[in-house]
């Protein structure tokens, strides 16, 4: 995957996602209170997408084959507890009314920007 494609990539997850935040907002106007903990999800998971793919692109060429595939393990361990670790701290400071309607959105980013990390993880490991 060329480093054009990536960014491409990238900005269409990023679109996709201020689109279904906005619909949800529709569904939930309470929703709307939490746009800061949208951002801080949107920011954290487009720095992680970026700095994965640039550390992917170096590993695939390195002589152990084995370690491309300890780094999307590691990745994604991290990845989780980084992002529980966002969720317990953004809770635990803000105290939100709706602790769902809080959550839901980054929990959405998470899911979202994981299908995106799994799809061009796979597609630079082929190469």
């Amino acid at each position: 995957m060329t480093i054009a494609r990536f960014y491409q990539l990238l900005l269409i997850v990023f679109g996709v996602s201020l689109l279904l935040f906005q619909g949800a907002m529709r569904i939930f106007p309470n929703m709307s209170s939490y746009q800061n903990f949208f951002l801080i999800g949107q920011i954290f998971f487009v720095v992680l997408s970026i700095v994965s793919f640039y550390i992917g692109k170096k590993l695939t060429h390195h002589a152990n084959k084995n370690v491309f595939s300890q780094f999307i393990l590691m990745f994604i361990l991290n990845k989780i507890l980084f992002s529980i670790a966002i969720i317990v701290v953004y809770v635990i400071k803000t105290k939100p009314l709706s602790k769902v309607e809080a959550i839901l959105p980054f929990l959405s980013l998470y899911l979202l920007y994981t299908a995106f990390n799994v799809y061009f993880l796979s597609k630079i490991g082929k190469e």
